[in-house]
């Protein structure tokens, strides 16, 4: 696996990332903050760790913004020893889990292990690819192409619409992908998530205002439909 080791303790960086690559990971390191998002966007790790308590840029803002864009899973390292606070901490920022300091590594490979089965698993279990001559959507790489030319798509584009393809013929709830897309906090802001279905249906679409792919299931949710020429959508 490719892990990105973030912590601004340097003997902790440098045990961790010693005996993690040991293992066989590629491990990136990082010792702050912005350094550890400008790595995460360029190498696009497998699994984020986390220190929750740095300086300047602290784990949980951290986490926020990896949201943006990525779903990665992430575990949070924290010295913190409520398990109820760090708990809480997981939901708000979008964290998967968490290891209390100090590391044990048997527990960081078992919590490794079952962060990257469950990624496995969550792939093999989805369409990988959609494909229906007009619009191809490929979940492995989230690219998107319309009638052979690639579309560029903005991340919460690309978050939702990859929900709702794994989900294909599904209702997913508007709360589902508020949290998939935005984070826990974002449940009841219908708002954003009606401005980001307007641009994928501008993108993909043959006719916005007659959408076949994205489909509204009023006060619900929305659906992705496999190309139906006679079907129509219940509202725009």
């Amino acid at each position: 696996m490719r892990l990105l080791l973030v912590d601004d303790d340097a003997r902790i960086l440098q045990v961790l990332g010693l005996c993690l690559e040991q293992e066989g990971h590629a491990v990136i390191q990082a010792s702050n903050g912005p350094d550890a998002l400008a790595l995460a966007f360029e190498h696009r790790p497998d699994i984020v760790i986390l220190d929750l308590m740095m300086p300047g840029m602290d784990g949980g803002t951290v986490c926020r913004h990896l949201r943006d864009y990525s779903d990665v899973p992430i575990i949070v390292l924290s010295a913190l020893d409520d398990v109820t606070v760090l708990k809480d901490m997981l939901v708000q920022n979008g964290a998967d889990d968490y290891i209390v300091k100090p590391v044990a590594l048997a527990v960081l490979k078992a919590k490794l292990e079952a962060l990257y089965r469950r990624i496995n698993s969550s792939v093999s279990a989805s369409q990988l690819v959609y494909d229906d001559g007009y619009l191809r959507i490929d979940l492995v790489e989230d690219r998107v192409w319309r009638e052979g030319g690639e579309v560029g798509l903005a991340p919460k584009e690309a978050q939702v619409l990859h929900v709702l393809v794994e989900n294909i013929g599904q209702v997913v709830t508007h709360s589902h992908l508020l949290e998939a897309a935005w984070g826990p906090g974002y449940r009841s802001e219908t708002s954003y998530l009606a401005l980001v279905i307007h641009g994928l249906r501008r993108k993909l679409e043959r006719d916005a205002a007659v959408p076949e792919y994205v489909r509204t299931r009023h006060r619900v949710g929305y659906c992705f439909v496999a190309c139906d020429p006679e079907g129509g959508d219940e509202s725009a």
